[in-house]
């Protein structure tokens, strides 16, 4: 199984956009994140730690998920905002929530230690903008949706991730 996913985080105030890619096959399991430099190490452990206050039980696989044309100097405050994009494409490698193309798909956010979920709203003018003019037409965001439009087409998180939505995003 393999998939691709868009994932955007800050950096510098501005809004910067990768790729995601990922598989998972036979071998020593475990997940191995490559890309983001010194910051490998901190983001797969907190990847680990996530699912395993979700009770998650993987399959004995490798997970290999790599961040393309991620800026290697990116500070662990910026690719924070890559932490729901890659649980998304690590529970989706391993068949824990219902979707496997997200070729298609573009989303960010940061997760807290309790698992809360914290996206850019959709509210802000700015962000928002900016989100359309990168997706254009061809992606659909993946956000826990705070705003009624239909200027974007949106994968509402909550709908997806099913049965984990109540801990990630918890209704206040």
């Amino acid at each position: 199984m393999q998939t691709a996913l868009g994932a955007c985080y800050f950096d510098r105030k501005q809004l910067k956009v990768i790729t995601l890619f990922g598989y998972c096959s036979k071998g020593v399991p475990g997940l191995q994140l490559v890309g983001v430099g010194k910051n490998s190490q901190y983001l797969k452990e907190k990847m680990v730690y996530l699912s395993r206050m979700q009770k998650i039980k993987f399959p004995l696989k490798r997970f290999v998920i790599c961040l393309d044309n991620c800026t290697q100097e990116a500070t662990l405050e910026n690719i924070q905002w890559l932490e729901f994009p890659l649980l998304i494409m690590y529970w989706s490698l391993a068949g824990k929530i219902p979707i496997h193309c997200l070729s298609d798909c573009l989303t960010i956010g940061k997760v807290d230690l309790e698992g809360r979920v914290h996206q850019p709203s959709l509210l802000d003018e700015d962000f928002f903008e900016k989100i359309k003019f990168i997706m254009g037409d061809k992606k659909k965001l993946i956000h826990y949706g705070d705003r009624n439009t239909g200027e974007l087409k949106y994968i509402n998180a909550r709908g997806l991730l099913g049965e984990y939505s109540q801990v990630l995003f918890p209704i206040s």
